[in-house]
């Protein structure tokens, strides 16, 4: 029951996983965060419901499954509905001629160092 009792608790390769686990949900949760300043909640919800639905469509073909051809039709409707969604989004940001700037400055703490810090910038057109 206690997982610190378990013989997994000083398994190498079971931290690993967890380490590795936990780093890449920070930075979903960093690009969630990103791509919601730059867009807007409903464009983020949009492109979860995506990543899911192409998930299940992988999974499915990759194990072999048989689904009924409702159940793809479905799938079908909500990937057009999807690329309508994309492609109304990036015509309105043509016309609009839209530029993002997005800057990431990491600097270490002021106690470890004075002006010591990385900045990367990058700008995004959409024309």
């Amino acid at each position: 029951n206690n997982f610190f009792m378990s013989p997994l608790s000083s398994d190498p390769t079971t931290w690993a996983v967890l380490i590795l686990s936990g780093f890449i949900s920070l930075t979903m949760g960093w690009i969630s965060a990103l791509q919601i300043s730059l867009t807007s909640p409903l464009t983020h919800n949009i492109s979860i419901n995506a990543k899911s639905v192409f998930q299940t469509i992988l999974a499915v073909i990759w194990s072999g499954e048989s689904r009924a051809s409702m159940w793809w039709v479905g799938n079908g409707l909500v990937m057009t509905g999807i690329a309508t969604y994309t492609a109304n989004r990036l015509r309105i940001a043509q016309q609009q001629n839209t530029t993002y700037n997005i800057e990431l400055k990491i600097s270490e703490p002021d106690q470890l160092a004075d002006s010591h810090h990385l900045t990367m910038t990058s700008t995004v057109r959409i024309k």
